[in-house]
C-alpha cells in the first residue's frame, strides 16, 4: 500500500542527530514510503526526506503535527505511520509490527519501557501519562495500557479522510486523535513493541499542568476529578504508577494553580535607610547589597518574589540608590521587571507604601524588607494570603526581646487582634519579621495615620487601622530560620546558614597538587590556590582570587572576587571584593569591607597595631 512515514520533532542542535538517524532507519526498512517531517524549534537543514514543514520556532503542542501529517497522507491517498523524531523507537520493531498488522485499521503499540521521571521535578512522569490517559479512560472505558507511545499506524486510508483537528487546542494533541478513534468505535490493535530506554525528560512541570488545563476544557472533565478517580479505581487508571505518585502530583498541581493567582501580585522591596548598625561598611556599601555567600542579600529577596511568579517588583531606594541600580539592574536576570522608587529620607514603612501607590495601583502585593532573609521562601505565605480573602497577612516569629520589634497579639483562634510598634510593656512575644502581604485597602490606611513619636509612619499603625474597622489580618509562623541582617554578627550567622544549605563542591580555578581541600568548597573562575594551602568547607571563594601559599581558610568563610589571602588563617569570616590579607595572623568572626588591606605590623617600625578605622567600627586586639 502507499505509505507516508511522518516524523514530528522539536528540533535543536542536540536532537537533530537523533532525527537524522531515524530517517536513515525509515528509508532502510520502508524504502518505498514517502518521508515527511513536521518540525518546530530550529529550522531543519539538509534533511534527506521528501518534504519538511517547519510550523513554529517554539514548542506549541502536538495538535499541529497531527493536522500537517494527516493532510499530507490525505493528499497522497496513503496510510500513515506517525513517529516521534527522538531515538527511542527502533525501526526494525516498527517494521515487525507493521507487517503483522496490515489488516488492522489502526495500530497503537504498547511500549515495554516508559519515561520514568522529569528532570526538573521529583514527580513521576509515568504517573503524569497515566493521568493524561485518564481522560480517555473515564470517557471511553479504555482498555489499552499505553495509548500515547509516540508511534501510531493508521492503515485505513478512508479513516484518515474522516479525521479533523479544526478548533482543537494545540496542547490536546494525541488525546484528540484517540478520542476521535474511540468515538467512531474504530478497531485498534495494541501489540507490544520494544523501545530504547529513556529515563529522563526535560519536560517542564508547569508546561505539563498548562496542558492538563487545556485537556480539561476539551473533555469537560476536571483534572482533579481524574486524580480522584485514579485513587478510587487504581486498577483501571494506574498502569505504571503508584497511589503515592498521585498524591505528589495533586500537591504540585494545587501549588501550580495557587501560584497562578500569586503571579498577579506585585512585589515591593524596601531598600532605603542608612544601615547605621552596620557602619562603617555601610558608609560605602548599601546594606542590602552586602554579600551573603558571595551573593547580595537583595538578590535572595528578589529570588523569593520571582519564585512565586511575581513579575513586577518595585524597589524603594534612598542613600546609595545608584549603587543598588547598578548592582540589580532592570530585573532581566530573574525574568522580572524592576522599577525604582526614590524615598527622600527614612519616614517609615507606611510612607514607603504611600510613595509607591502609582506603581502598585490596585493590585495585591507582597512587601519585603530588603535586609531580611528566610530559609523557606515565601511561596506558602503568599498562596495562603490569596486564598484567605484577608486584607493583610504577616509572618511572625517568637523573640526573647519583644520590645525591639513590631508585635502581633493573637486570639485563641490564631487571629490577629492587636498590633504595636516596639512597646515598652509587650503583651506578646510574636515579632513581625518584615514580610507582609496586602490588598489595596492598605493605601487608605496608610493615608489616615499620623507619624509616631519617632517621626515615622508605622506600618503597625496602618494595620491596626484596618483591624479597628473590622478588616481581617491573618498571620503565619516562620518555618525554618529567619534573620534580620542588620548587624555584623547576624551577617556572619546567616552566611553560615546559607553556606551550610547551598554550597556545592565546584572548582573552576586552578589548585596546586600540594594543597588539601575537604568538605563543600566552591572556587570561582581564574582563582588560584597555591602550594601548602588548606581549605575546609563549607567555603566559597569568588573569581580572580589568589589563596596561598601556606594559608588556611576555615569553615563558614566567604571570600569575594579579586581577593588575595597569603600566609594567614581566615575562618568564619566574610570578605568583600578587592580585599588583601597578608597578616600572618588568625582572623575569625570578622566582616572585612570592600577594598580593605590587612597586613603584619611586625616587619615595620615602630612596632605596634596600626589602625585606620571609620566611625562606629569595632576592633578586638
Amino acid at each position: 500500500m502507499t505509505l507516508v512515514i511522518g516524523f514530528r520533532s522539536y528540533l535543536s542542535e542536540e536532537s537533530k542527530p537523533e532525527l537524522e538517524m531515524q530517517v536513515r532507519e525509515a528509508k532502510k526498512h520502508f524504502p518505498s514510503a514517502k518521508i515527511i517531517v513536521a518540525a518546530c524549534g530550529m529550522k531543519p537543514d539538509k534533511l534527506d526526506v521528501d518534504k519538511v514543514i517547519h510550523y513554529s520556532s517554539k514548542a506549541i503542542g502536538l495538535t499541529k503535527p497531527w493536522e500537517i501529517l494527516i493532510e499530507e497522507a490525505r493528499k497522497l491517498g496513503a496510510g500513515l505511520i506517525l513517529v516521534d523524531g527522538d531515538d527511542q523507537h527502533i525501526f526494525s520493531e516498527i517494521k515487525r509490527v507493521y507487517d503483522a498488522n496490515k489488516d488492522k485499521a489502526v495500530v497503537i503499540p504498547e511500549r515495554e519501557k516508559r519515561t520514568v521521571f522529569l528532570s526538573d521535578s521529583n514527580l513521576s512522569r509515568a504517573a503524569l501519562e497515566d493521568l493524561e490517559n485518564g481522560f480517555l479512560r473515564m470517557k471511553h472505558k479504555l482498555k489499552l495500557t499505553d495509548p500515547q507511545p509516540g508511534l501510531f499506524m493508521i492503515l485505513d486510508k478512508d479513516l484518515i479522510k474522516g479525521l479533523s483537528f479544526k478548533g482543537v487546542n494545540q496542547w490536546v494533541g494525541d488525546l484528540a486523535f484517540l478520542d476521535q478513534l474511540l468515538s467512531k468505535k474504530v478497531k485498534i490493535a495494541a501489540p507490544k513493541i520494544k523501545v530504547r530506554p529513556q529515563t529522563v525528560t526535560t519536560l517542564n512541570i508547569d508546561f505539563s499542568f498548562k496542558m492538563m488545563l487545556e485537556i480539561e476544557k476539551y473533555f469537560g472533565v476536571k483534572f482533579k476529578d481524574i486524580m480522584a478517580a485514579s485513587k478510587k479505581e487504581p486498577e483501571h487508571y494506574l498502569h505504571e504508577s503508584r497511589l503515592q505518585d498521585i498524591d505528589n502530583i495533586r500537591k504540585a498541581f494545587n501549588n501550580y494553580q495557587s501560584r497562578q493567582h500569586v503571579s498577579k501580585m506585585k512585589g515591593l522591596i524596601l531598600s532605603g535607610g542608612f544601615g547605621e548598625r552596620l557602619r562603617p561598611i555601610t558608609h560605602t556599601t548599601q546594606k542590602q547589597i552586602i554579600p551573603i555567600a558571595n551573593k547580595p542579600i537583595l538578590f535572595y529577596v528578589i529570588e523569593d518574589l520571582a519564585e512565586v511568579g511575581i513579575k513586577d517588583i518595585g524597589i524603594v531606594v534612598g542613600p546609595n540608590k545608584e549603587q543598588i541600580k547598578k548592582v540589580v539592574g532592570d530585573g532581566s536576570k530573574w525574568n522580572v521587571r524592576i522599577k525604582y522608587i526614590e524615598q527622600d529620607a527614612p519616614r517609615g514603612l507606611a510612607h514607603c507604601i504611600l510613595i509607591s501607590k502609582q506603581f502598585l495601583g490596585d493590585d495585591d502585593f507582597v512587601m519585603y524588607l530588603g535586609d531580611n532573609m528566610l530559609r523557606s521562601g515565601i511561596s506558602d505565605f503568599a498562596v495562603k494570603f490569596k486564598e484567605s480573602g484577608a486584607d493583610a497577612s504577616i509572618l511572625l516569629t517568637p523573640v526573647p526581646d519583644p520590645e525591639r520589634f513590631g508585635l502581633a497579639t493573637l486570639n485563641g483562634k490564631g487571629e490577629v487582634v492587636k498590633l504595636e510598634e516596639k512597646p515598652k510593656k509587650p503583651e506578646s512575644n510574636l515579632a513581625i519579621i518584615g514580610i507582609y502581604a496586602f490588598k489595596n485597602t492598605i493605601h487608605k490606611a496608610c493615608s489616615r495615620i499620623k507619624p509616631s513619636k519617632r517621626g515615622e509612619l508605622e506600618i503597625t499603625d496602618a494595620m491596626q487601622w484596618l483591624l479597628d474597622r473590622g478588616m481581617k489580618i491573618t498571620s503565619d509562623l516562620v518555618q525554618g530560620w529567619w534573620k534580620d541582617t542588620g548587624k555584623a554578627d547576624a551577617l556572619l550567622e546567616v552566611n553560615q546558614l546559607v553556606l551550610d544549605n547551598r554550597t556545592v563542591f565546584t572548582i573552576q580555578g586552578s589548585v596546586d597538587k600540594e594543597t588539601r581541600i575537604t568538605g563543600r568548597v566552591a572556587i570561582g573562575k581564574n582563582s588560584s590556590i597555591k602550594k601548602g594551602t588548606v581549605i575546609r568547607g563549607p567555603v566559597i571563594i569568588g573569581d580572580n582570587c589568589t589563596i596561598g601559599p601556606d594559608t588556611f581558610i576555615g569553615p563558614y568563610t566567604s571570600i569575594g572576587d579579586n581577593c588575595k589571602v597569603v600566609g594567614s588563617e581566615v575562618e568564619h569570616t566574610i570578605m568583600l571584593n578587592e580585599c588583601r590579607i597578608e597578616a600572618g595572623k588568625r582572623i575569625v568572626d570578622s566582616v572585612v569591607g570592600q577594598n580593605c588591606t590587612v597586613t603584619c605590623a611586625e616587619s615595620t617600625l615602630p612596632r605596634g597595631h596600626k589602625l585606620i578605622i571609620g566611625d562606629n567600627s569595632e576592633v578586638e586586639l
